[in-house]
């Protein structure tokens, strides 16, 4: 996407380019200022057939970088380009073409049959177990569970009865190796900032940190201002549960996929800030599956309102139909995810 300068330098009035002109534009990916539209005939639909155009030249970067045995980091950025130009084709009315995704090795808790050798699969290269510093204490490795999944006693929640049972013991590493590592200065740091301006009940603004749109996910704090009314108390808990939400997509990278080993290559607060922000509703839509399927985010926010006494909210949780409250939640998981994602790429 970019500026198309017709006419440059020309003393003849502005003549307005012809439908096969713009067509011609969009096939390139290129689409006019804002300023410009106007005098361009410039649509959404324009707007969707240039991103779609510049969507399949990523695809095909994406298959080239494949083939020529791409670093990760090289595929994940690019994968980010690729979903942030789906959400702008979905948002103007298109339908954005299929697209290849990276196919990472998640090794999330699951409570199905595992196939034979799949610890073996899913192990990182240069990796072994013994590695991974011993933590024998259950309870600390209880709490960490309970942190990437959202099942917090404080809120009324416990893990299922057979989730250890269930968890291999290639899993149990994982959470061991989110005790011994933990959540990184930067990334806490960030995540206060990111807490500080998503919960803020006060403002009704929508418009959040992140987003393109206000109509994707909009900020929650806006979303619940009429009902919070100002009540510092409930905001302080809508706060605590955004902070929670965050930090689960984090430790459900950290824990049980096959980035775990793979060391934070951003240690300043501010740069990682600067990295994180512009990607963090933009994740791989594999990423996200994985996440929904590893974090109880729903149930979790029904508990969260309920501790609020946030009735309306606690109601929009439940209902079938799509509604600001529920958009705005689905999104917060998942930046946990690209805050790590962001921390480990450099």
């Amino acid at each position: 996407m970019g500026l198309f300068n017709r006419r440059n330098n020309t003393s003849k009035p502005f003549e307005a380019i012809s439908a096969s002109e713009r067509k011609m534009m969009a096939q390139m990916g290129l689409a006019p200022s804002d300023s410009a539209r106007e005098l361009f005939g410039w649509t959404a639909a324009d707007d969707a057939s240039a991103a779609i155009s510049s969507l399949r030249n990523l695809q095909r970067k994406l298959l080239e970088l494949r083939e020529n045995d791409c670093s990760l980091r090289e595929e994940m950025e690019l994968q980010i380009q690729i979903q942030s130009m789906r959400n702008l084709i979905k948002q103007s009315g298109g339908i954005p073409p299929d697209s290849g995704e990276v196919n990472y090795q998640f090794s999330a808790p699951s409570f199905g049959t595992s196939p034979e050798n799949a610890e073996e699969l899913n192990r990182p290269k240069n990796e072994t177990l013994n590695e991974v510093p011993s933590v024998n204490d259950s309870e600390a490795l209880e709490e960490i569970a309970q942190r990437c999944s959202l099942f917090l006693p404080e809120y009324g929640m416990t893990l299922p009865d057979e989730y250890f049972d269930e968890v291999s013991y290639y899993d149990s590493i994982g959470l061991r190796r989110g005790l011994v590592e933990g959540l990184s200065t930067s990334a806490s740091n960030c995540i206060e900032r990111f807490v500080n301006i998503e919960g803020n009940c006060r403002d009704s603004h929508l418009k959040g940190l992140g987003r393109i749109l206000t109509t994707s996910f909009p900020r929650l704090g806006g979303v619940l201002s009429d009902e919070v009314k100002g009540d510092a108390n409930i905001e302080t808990i809508i706060k605590d549960g955004v902070r929670c939400t965050i930090e689960a997509g984090y430790f459900s990278m950290l824990c049980h996929s096959n980035f775990k080993s793979r060391k934070a290559l951003i240690y300043d607060a501010d740069t990682l800030w600067e990295k994180w922000i512009p990607m963090s509703y933009s994740v791989p839509p594999n990423i996200s599956d994985f996440i929904f399927d590893s974090v109880a985010i729903e149930m979790f926010w029904k508990a969260v309102f309920e501790k609020a006494g946030l009735k309306k909210a606690r109601a929009q949780m439940e209902s079938t139909l799509k509604n600001p409250l529920v958009d705005s939640i689905g999104g917060l998981a998942t930046t946990g995810a690209t805050l790590f994602l962001a921390e480990i790429s450099g």
